[in-house]
């Protein structure tokens, strides 16, 4: 008879050999510390007062539909009266400008979001301190739908979407993890997908206002824009080092986005519902090895970089040409792999595949002209030479 355990927290009853709890990310084992867990409770936060619309903010910028936010902010759609567009703005929750330093930080990180440029990556075009409403970002205005609501109207995505949903996300990723961005808070909320023509997904990454600042080169002057031993993101996609109060690094938005890709596919989490190939008949033992790698609980045993996992997808979706990236891009993703010193996990490089037919019948021609021209020579000698 299998022997349950009880979350301490939410009192759910949960399966042997969870470690964090799905549902609000409470440790289940020892292998994490409670006591450094930094999160806000509900009952502490003050009542956010309700902005009457239409607002102006920052002078130019006419709020006019709250659109969504939680806990740190909330979205509005408004209209950029300067350039006379649409544009999402986000408010600040008044409620975090108690600490001094707080709008210092905040536009020290809006500075760092706003140099993120990647097709993946929504795109901040301003930010400033309205003397009403506090600070506030101002971001391009996307139409579609979250990955969590695409989950909950239809259901998981077929594995085809999956892979190119995650393929995406791991872009941005990279390209954020270039900058020396961690993203923080990878959750299906966070991943956006675009209303576009065709039938081709595109992803944009919501929400690197949380982001760490951190220079593995230099770790003495690493610069945080969050107060140690806090936890920021959202418990049940984070890593365990996260849910320790532990410093998060790339690796652990690699293990959050394997979060999101399980969860995308099977419409579960993974270790409370069963294995990927149970879940998702279409899954190969080779893209469950992968989750599996990703979400080890020792940062060091996960895959070393996001440039590596996009490596990694990139081949096992190859064979339906879903994942395929121009011959350039893909040589920059292998000399960014090559460059950060690390080994890769699976040994794949485009410059090592087997000769195609057409090199074999070049050579073989070139083979043949050689053995003519040896032929000749020797007839010349022997029958033509006087």
């Amino acid at each position: 008879m299998t022997t349950m355990i009880q979350c301490p927290t939410c009192k759910q009853m949960l399966p042997p050999g969870v470690r964090f709890c799905p549902h609000d990310g409470t440790p289940l084992t020892e292998t994490t510390a409670p006591a450094a867990l930094n999160v806000p409770t509900p009952a502490g936060k003050a009542e956010t007062r309700e902005i009457e619309l239409p607002a102006m903010v920052g002078g130019r910028y006419r709020l006019e539909e709250l659109r969504g936010g939680g806990g740190m902010a909330k979205v509005y759609r408004a209209i950029d009266t300067t350039l006379e567009r649409t544009v999402a703005v986000k408010l600040i929750n008044p409620d975090l400008r108690n600490e001094p330093e707080f709008d210092t930080r905040f536009q020290r990180e809006a500075r760092i979001v706003s140099q993120l440029s990647d097709p993946h990556v929504v795109s901040v075009h301003d930010f400033g301190l309205d003397p009403v409403y506090g600070p506030f970002l101002v971001m391009e205005f996307l139409q579609g739908m979250s990955l969590r609501e695409r989950l909950h109207a239809e259901g998981p995505l077929p594995l085809k979407a999956g892979l190119q949903l995650s393929a995406q996300l791991v872009l941005a990723l990279i390209h954020a993890h270039e900058k020396k961005i961690v993203h923080r808070d990878i959750k299906p909320d966070n991943v956006f997908l675009v209303n576009q023509s065709g039938v081709r997904l595109h992803v944009r990454v919501l929400d690197f206002g949380i982001a760490r600042i951190y220079r593995d080169d230099e770790p003495g002057n690493t610069e945080q824009l969050t107060s140690p031993g806090a936890v920021v993101g959202t418990p049940r996609y984070m890593a365990p080092e996260q849910l320790a109060g532990q410093p998060a690094d790339a690796r652990s938005d690699i293990y959050s986005a394997a979060m999101v890709l399980h969860e995308a596919i099977t419409g579960k989490l993974p270790y409370v519902s069963g294995r990927l190939t149970e879940l998702c008949r279409e899954a190969t033992p080779a893209l469950e090895q992968l989750l599996d790698q990703c979400l080890k609980p020792n940062p060091a045993e996960r895959p070393p970089s996001a440039v590596e996992v996009y490596l990694r997808l990139q081949e096992l979706g190859k064979a339906s040409g879903i994942l395929l990236l121009p011959a350039g891009a893909m040589d920059r993703l292998i000399a960014a792999r090559r460059s950060a010193g690390t080994e890769p996990t699976v040994a794949y490089d485009p410059g090592q595949t087997k000769p195609t037919v057409m090199k074999r019948w070049v050579l073989l021609l070139g083979v043949g002209l050689l053995g003519a021209l040896l032929v000749a020579g020797l007839l010349w000698k022997v029958v033509l030479r006087p």
